[in-house]
């Protein structure tokens, strides 16, 4: 009986003991939550004050918020400073720092005004100027100081804590790029119409037709022979770079390095000087244009234009052709060496490797390099600035270049009767060529998708 009692007052002891230590571990759980949520608030805090600046880049309005927001900011990091110190009895410097810096720039916003002058400043700056950088610095630090309190002192947690420094530039650019191409679509949208991108533009007497029929045939036919002239010598240089090591690939690799490297500006000044040393010949001979251009008036008289469509493909080529080598031997290196020596295994020569599996391999990343190439084609303003003219006198290989970029530009610098009829659509030029640029960039990469698939999978499929 005196064994039953003691093996009952045991096990109620032993009870007692697991009851209290699972209270205490529920305890110390609550405590740990509370924590993560002290921890947690600078970072609630930090969105509110990114928010807040994001706000008050566009509207002057939501700056009133911007105190408050960075004096939350201050008081959420005030909290978890003490947490920290109240758990581990010394202070994080970080934390602290962070929360130093978010006192002095409520300080700051506090004591400027709403709006600033003087100071030899030739103009009046509102309070966001200050206080959008602070908020967009400060909340972008203090969140990737947070991420990592919470994370604790783990590689996924260092990772991770640099989200927010990456994500703020992204987001900034994102939003740029949203406001310009929003500006382009408002603004544009309302100019565009079947008649204008049907019409040649040609001037009438003293006024100008207005038209961007030329212009748009000329953008798709400078592309066009751009990505012929360089494709050839794109890719072979490219080949040769990645199958055949040697002095002559190095000198190679360093002239597409060059040509990379000198401006548009320099090549399209120098495209310019070679045009202005033609300009005693005649007009009908054949190197005059090949390189002027021209056409024939009214009368049948043969006139010298600035630069021919054939000219400026070449010069184009010229500086697209090293993006096209380089993708081509970063396609070429890609090419798995199971695949190399297994083809060298089944008998394959060197010139059947190379069409069969090598090209057809490295096929997606040429088509990017294409696809870049017809890009820096459409944008190569600084070139045409030298050779275009606004293209009322007809597209071909000889006739005077012209594409709706230069017609963008003529409308803000050409002359007066057609900057006055055509400054209406300049936007609506602008918003022809974004819609040609994405659809070609869409185009491409249901190209490039597709050959991957096609080739890549093929090989390595078992």
């Amino acid at each position: 009986m005196t064994d039953s009692v003691g093996s009952m007052t045991d096990a109620v002891g032993r009870t007692s003991d697991a009851d209290g230590h699972g209270l205490m571990s529920r305890i110390a759980d609550n405590l740990a939550g509370r924590e993560r949520v002290t921890l947690g608030l600078p970072l609630a805090a930090a969105a509110i004050c990114a928010a807040v600046g994001l706000g008050a880049l566009f509207f002057n309005g939501v700056d009133a918020a911007s105190l408050p927001a960075m004096g939350l900011l201050g008081a959420c990091q005030l909290t978890a400073v003490a947490t920290t110190y109240r758990r581990t009895a010394s202070l994080d410097r970080r934390a602290t720092l962070l929360l130093v810096l978010c006192i002095a720039a409520t300080l700051v916003l506090f004591v400027a005004p709403e709006w600033m002058y003087g100071w030899n400043i030739n103009g009046i700056i509102h309070h966001s100027v200050l206080s959008v950088p602070l908020l967009l610095l400060m909340s972008t630090a203090t969140a990737a100081h947070s991420v990592r309190a919470l994370m604790g002192a783990s590689p996924s947690g260092r990772d991770l804590s640099l989200y927010p420094w990456l994500i703020l530039p992204i987001a900034l650019a994102l939003i740029a790029y949203g406001i310009l191409v929003g500006d382009i679509v408002a603004s544009g949208i309302g100019g565009l119409n079947l008649n204008l991108l049907t019409t040649v533009g040609a001037s009438a007497g003293n006024g100008y037709v207005p038209g961007f029929l030329n212009n748009i045939l000329g953008t798709f036919l400078l592309m066009f022979m751009t990505l012929v002239i360089a494709f050839l010598p794109g890719v072979g240089a490219g080949v040769f770079m990645a199958e055949y090591p040697g002095r002559l690939a190095g000198l190679i690799d360093f002239c597409t390095q060059m040509l990379r490297a000198v401006s548009m500006f320099v090549i399209g000044a120098a495209a310019f000087g070679l045009v202005h040393l033609l300009s005693s010949w005649k007009a009908d001979d054949l190197l005059s244009q090949l390189v002027r251009g021209s056409y024939s008036d009214s009368s049948g008289q043969t006139l010298p234009e600035h630069g021919s469509f054939l000219f400026a493909a070449v010069i184009l080529g010229l500086l697209v052709m090293p993006v096209i080598a380089k993708l081509t031997e970063e396609g070429l290196r890609s090419v798995p060496r199971e695949i190399r020596e297994g083809s060298i295994a089944l008998g394959a020569t060197e010139g059947h490797g190379l069409r069969r599996i090598l090209l057809p391999w490295a096929a997606p990343n040429i088509l990017t390099g294409l696809v870049l190439a017809a890009a820096e084609a459409n944008g190569s303003l600084a070139v045409l600035v030298f050779l275009g003219v606004i293209g009322e006198h007809g597209v071909g290989p000889l006739s005077g270049v012209t594409t709706l970029d230069y017609s963008i530009f003529e409308i803000s610098w050409g002359p007066m009767q057609y900057t006055r009829v055509m400054e209406q659509y300049r936007l609506t030029a602008a918003l022809v060529l974004l819609l040609l640029t994405m659809g070609l960039t869409v185009l491409a990469m249901l190209l490039q998708r597709r050959f991957a698939t096609r080739y890549r999978g093929s090989l390595t499929s078992n």
